[in-house]
This record gives structure tokens, sequence and C-alpha cells, in this order.
């Protein structure tokens, strides 16, 4: 009985890890944006990326680091990011990541296909730059959170389910 619960809880990671690893892109943005590109003016350097390249409907991961022009060295920044489009309008400041302090960045979901226009504005002791730039968002697909959601619910409902149904057992004996 022991063995078959073990097998049980190691299929449900391995269903879990594969969903994670297979369908990365509707998980999460960091890490993933491979094509930076480059703003300078008088103040700074600024790196700046989305993720995907190529906008859907959907999760939208924005990263940018902020360097001195002069030295090259990564400046401490304020940095906002305001996104405008069809039924759409935030304004927020970007965080700094976790694992790279030296970037910021910003995760949203666009819900709309259309033209949209993103504005950064980065304040620092150098100064004060802005970025302007315009892209479409076109349909896509939700098949791919769907999935994720019911291998998530799937993967902490069963084991919960199973070790209620035990406890139960045991206190009716």
């Amino acid at each position: 009985m022991e063995n078959i619960k073990n097998q049980i809880l190691l299929f449900y990671v391995i269903i879990v890890l594969l969903a994670f690893i297979s369908l990365p892109s509707y998980l999460e943005g960091n890490g993933r944006i491979t094509k930076y590109d480059t703003y300078t003016d008088e103040h700074h350097i600024i790196q700046y990326g989305l993720y995907p390249e190529k906008v859907f409907t959907g999760p939208l991961h924005i990263a940018l680091s902020v360097q001195d022009k002069e030295s090259s060295l990564f400046v401490k920044s304020i940095v906002n990011i305001r996104i405008s489009g069809p039924s759409f309008t935030e304004n927020v400041e970007a965080k700094n990541s976790l694992n790279s302090p030296q970037y910021y960045e910003y995760d949203t979901v666009i819900m709309d296909e259309g033209n949209y226009i993103l504005d950064i504005t980065i304040e620092s002791d150098k100064g004060i730059s802005k970025i302007n730039k315009s892209f479409e968002v076109f349909k896509g697909a939700n098949t791919g959170n769907i999935i994720v959601i019911f291998l998530t619910f799937t993967a902490i409902l069963v084991p919960f389910s199973i070790a209620t149904r035990k406890i139960l057992t045991i206190k009716t004996k």
C-alpha cells in the first residue's frame, strides 16, 4: 500500500514538472527575454525588452536595466512604466528583480488585441530619460493557461483529498 502511495506522489510530481518545463511562457516570463533594445540619451544607457517578443493577449513581461552613460555602471533609479491601449491603461513603478537587482521588471496581463503604447520614464540622480514604444497585440490562445491551472489544482487537491479521506477513515474506526 505504501508503495502505491509513493508511485502516485511521484506521478503527480512528474506531471507538474513537465507542465513547468513544457509551458514556461504561460507560467512566468522572468529570464525569457532574449532580445533587448538599447536606448541611449545624454544621461543613461537603457536596455529593455518584452516577453514574448511578438505580444499576444495574455501575460506580458517587461524588463530593463539602467546604466550611467559615462561610467557604464548600473544606476539606482525610479522606473515608471505606462501602458495604454484599447480599454487598458496601467501606470506603475517597476520593481527591482529579486534574481538580478540591476534589472527592473513588471508583469501584466493584456486582454484585448490592438495597438498599445509603452512609455517608460527613468529618474535617477543623473537625470530623467523617457522611452516611447508602440507595439501591436495579437489574439492568443488560453489553452496553455487552462492546462496549467488544471494541473496545479489537480496536484494540490488530489493529495489533499487522499489525506483527508485517510484521516476520516482513521477517526471512524
